[in-house]
């Protein structure tokens, strides 16, 4: 194994090779079951909406002026375009899973722990809030998303089973990472990682950018928050929303991806609308309102390349007003100069996040987006953390830390990358010719909190799930339903009520599956406030819950003090 190259070694290494031996992206064959019938329902579903109605109110004042309970709003996928996508993605209904935990948020809505309730295994669902991407203009992340799952499948990609749709939401079922992501490893081991673990981590953010480039897909939001966790310390690439296809433009009129070789007149191309634009405007005076937003959006990149002046706050708030795409800390230059981007505008972020893993800080990291700014620029980097960095690690940032992309290791041309040059650096060499992957795989699942609780978790949850059930055998349930219950003064939050006989109150959150139980006895009883509000006092403190205003809340009241008259 003398001189032999880290990837070397993963090509030779049979788990990795086994990875790659997967029969279908779309899922396994628990979650095809059911397509053919929910495909032809959700078609026979679509059709009753209207689509029409949606376009209508796009562009109106009071589209958004809508009330967040609403139960109803409408749908944007249209009856054709769900049959166009129907075959690519299977679809399905809200009511096959349940949600068990909330995992976190995205950007524009939350991620679920489900089941299926037919199989009971387990999914992340990703559910995306429609009225938001609306009222950004967004709604093309849908479409990219369901895009690069469509043409991708990769080990170290997050695979996609398919989608459903509600009146509020659009969701993707999608592979469930237990162990956490990358950024709360990494914080988690700060001086604790070898180099072999380092070089295993970066080679497969690497392998995973070179696996996209194949695809021509830039990610354009390369950063440890994306990647999630997987058995044998599997990296898992998520977040796709932003993502930009190199050979292709995505027409907003049409919601379809268009070769930019094709001229179509019967459509028109966002860079078509670009040119129109741009070509109406040029005989516009400079005092226009359109012409001075274009000379502050000039003046603030220029900003970006200037020394520090006293002027910072006046750019630093310009700068909350721009969108990038992409994280702050590991943007490349040319995404913040508005310049092409290409396939080394996510390496540069992959090296960012080596950088990460030897000096627990990223490299251009500062107290404002300004000093970032500006950081990148000119590309500064502070001493205390270069000294933290190897040097063969070292050698690899410092020659791709270049702002001309031209001037980086690996640089081709926009449409091509060398990544070879990338895996061949020296820094990924193996020194240790004893060095085995599923020793590095062993010892990285062991630094991983989430992995050493679900562990211990699993065998408490057995234990309470054993002696719970022996006690609570004989149990029966009461009454059942979502009520809302005051936490702090005014608020309330939604939480499932269970009345059981024994007789017990059981609150569970929705999403954090935490239960709180209220034991009733002769001295507790139930008394109704409102037609929708009424309060329980116990020896112990008083509880108040609600229902929305037209429901009739007493038959709660009424079991209640049943219960206890029956049962204590």
């Amino acid at each position: 194994m003398k001189n032999m190259n880290f990837f070397e070694l993963l090509e030779k290494e049979k788990d990795h090779q086994n990875l790659h031996k997967q029969s279908s992206h779309f899922g396994t064959e628990d979650i095809k079951k059911k397509d053919d019938r929910h495909n032809k329902k959700n078609i026979e579903f679509f059709d009753k909406i209207s689509f029409s109605h949606f376009k209508e109110l796009k562009n109106g004042e009071d589209y958004f002026n809508y009330d967040e309970d609403t139960e109803c709003c409408s749908n944007f996928i249209s009856k054709k375009e769900l049959k166009n996508i129907i075959y690519n993605l299977p679809t399905y209904k809200e009511s096959d899973f349940i949600k068990l935990s909330r995992l976190g948020s995205c950007a524009y809505g939350q991620v679920y722990k489900v089941k299926n309730k037919d199989t009971n295994n387990i999914y992340a669902l990703k559910e995306i809030n429609k009225i938001k991407l609306i009222k950004e203009n967004k709604l093309y992340q849908i479409f990219i998303e369901k895009e690069i799952f469509k043409v991708c499948l990769h080990p170290n990609i997050v695979k996609c089973y398919g989608f459903y749709e509600n009146e509020s939401t659009f969701s993707f079922i999608e592979e469930y990472c237990p162990f956490g992501d990358l950024s709360t490893f990494l914080n988690e081991n700060k001086q604790k990682l070898t180099i072999p673990e380092i070089q295993y981590i970066i080679a497969q953010i690497i392998i995973v950018l070179e696996y996209l480039s194949t695809k021509n897909i830039v990610h354009r939001d390369i950063k440890p928050e994306n990647f999630l966790i997987a058995d044998n310390f599997n990296l898992k690439l998520i977040n796709f929303g932003n993502s930009h296809f190199l050979d292709k433009i995505f027409d907003i009129e049409t919601n379809r991806f268009i070769d930019k070789n094709i001229k179509s007149k019967s459509r028109v191309s966002i860079e078509q609308n670009l040119e129109y634009i741009e070509e109406e405007h040029q005989t516009i005076s400079n005092d226009s309102p359109y012409q001075i937003f274009q000379n502050k959006i000039s003046d603030l990149f220029k900003y970006l390349i200037q020394p520090f002046s006293d002027s910072e706050a006046e750019i630093n708030n310009n700068l909350k007003d721009h969108k990038f795409i992409g994280t702050v800390e590991y943007l490349a230059p040319e995404v913040i100069n508005s310049n092409e981007i290409g396939y080394y505008s996510d390496m540069w972020s992959a090296i960012c996040i080596l950088f990460l893993c030897f000096a627990y800080n990223s490299p251009f990291n500062d107290k404002t987006d300004y000093l970032i700014f500006q950081n990148i620029s000119n590309i500064k980097i502070k001493n205390e953390y270069l000294k933290l960095v190897p040097d063969d690690a070292l050698d690899l940032i410092k020659n791709f830390f270049k702002v001309d992309p031209l001037e980086r290791i690996g640089y081709k041309s926009l449409k091509d990358f060398d990544f070879d040059k990338i895996k061949a650096h020296r820094f990924f060499m193996i020194k240790d010719t004893n060095l085995s992957l599923n020793q590095i795989r062993q010892n990285l699942m062991n630094k991983n909190n989430y992995f050493l609780n679900s562990l211990l978790e699993k065998k408490i949850n057995y234990k309470n799930t054993y002696e719970e059930n022996k006690k609570e055998k004989n149990e029966t349930i009461l009454r059942s339903g979502s009520l809302k219950r005051q936490i702090k003064y005014i608020y309330y939050e939604k939480q499932k009520v269970i009345l059981y006989d024994t007789p017990r109150i059981d609150l569970i959150l929705p999403y954090k599956s935490i239960k709180e139980k209220i034991n009733l006895s002769r001295e507790c009883y139930a008394e109704l406030i409102k037609s929708n509000k009424f309060k329980l006092y116990t020896p112990e403190r008083t509880y108040f819950f609600m229902c929305k205003e037209r429901y009739n809340i007493s038959p709660w009241v009424i079991s209640i003090n049943n219960a206890i008259e029956e049962y204590c």
